[in-house]
């Protein structure tokens, strides 16, 4: 039979036309799929962990000379170590002084409570107050490392340097000094400098100089050192007038201003001097 376009391939040759069709067919399939599968990947090894620098200890933001207010004491826990913590008590003088001692605390590593009143004395009043109303709940309140005492003379007057007056004063003075001494830590009194012009009388010079005569006996009588003010600010009975061109006290009687700032160093450093002293 000849072979032309019509013809019909017999069973056989069907048979391996068939075969030979799947066999691609599924060989294409495969090739397909392999083409098609994801490859497979292996994760990356996790990074390194590596020790980071050492940080060093973090600056803590102690409390400063105007972030609390002036009466306040921070205990030594909030403060950075070895800042020595002061209270400073007494009339005027004490208020404006203590206020630049205050302003100045970073430079002798300390911090100032100022609680001074004005225009008083230690003697209490026809109303029961004085300068001193107030010395044993504030050393019992805030426990400091020193109590600076400063009464500053401005009210002296000719009974100054009598007996009975002198008398009075030292009894009273060493009665307070002895209710705060559990809780005061290292008290220390002022010697008070001679005030301006506008605050002397004729016996203004002598009036001081018996003062400070009487806060020495009861210093030395109650084992209390002293900061030589005087001795600072007027080594003459003109006294230093004015600091880095300011004046040292702006009206002849109290610390204030730029001006103060040497003398309130100066003091921050005797008092630190003096608790170094007295340190077990």
């Amino acid at each position: 039979m000849e072979a032309g376009a019509g013809r019909v391939a017999s069973p056989l040759a069907r048979w391996h036309l068939g075969l030979a069709v799947g066999c691609a067919v599924l060989l294409g399939a495969g090739a397909v799929a392999f083409r098609l599968r994801a490859p497979k990947t292996v994760a990356p090894p996790p990074p390194s962990v590596t020790a980071s620098a050492s940080a060093g200890p973090v600056e803590r933001n102690y409390p400063q000379w105007d972030s609390v207010p002036n009466e306040a004491l921070p205990p030594a826990s909030e403060l950075a170590p070895g800042t020595l913590r002061i209270l400073v008590v007494g009339d005027s003088v004490a208020k404006f002084l203590g206020n630049s001692m205050r302003f100045r605390q970073a430079t002798a590593q300390a911090f100032v409570a100022q609680r001074g009143v004005g225009s008083c004395s230690i003697h209490p009043a026809d109303d029961g107050s004085s300068c001193a109303s107030d010395w044993a709940s504030d050393v019992a309140e805030l426990h400091p490392d020193v109590t600076f005492v400063i009464l500053g003379g401005g009210f002296l007057g000719p009974k100054t340097c009598e007996v009975p007056w002198r008398k009075s004063y030292a009894e009273r003075l060493t009665s307070l000094l002895r209710s705060i001494a559990g809780d005061a830590g290292t008290i220390v009194l002022a010697l008070v400098p001679y005030p301006g012009e506008r605050w002397r009388t004729k016996e203004t010079l002598a009036s001081v100089r018996c003062f400070n005569d009487e806060l020495t006996k009861v210093a030395t009588s109650e084992h209390v050192d002293t900061v030589d003010l005087i001795g600072h600010v007027c080594p003459t009975t003109d006294c230093i007038q004015t600091s880095e061109g300011w004046p040292v006290r702006n009206d002849g009687l109290h610390f204030d201003g730029p001006g103060s700032f040497e003398t309130a160093d100066w003091t921050l450093a005797e008092l630190r001097r003096i608790a170094a002293k007295k340190a077990p």
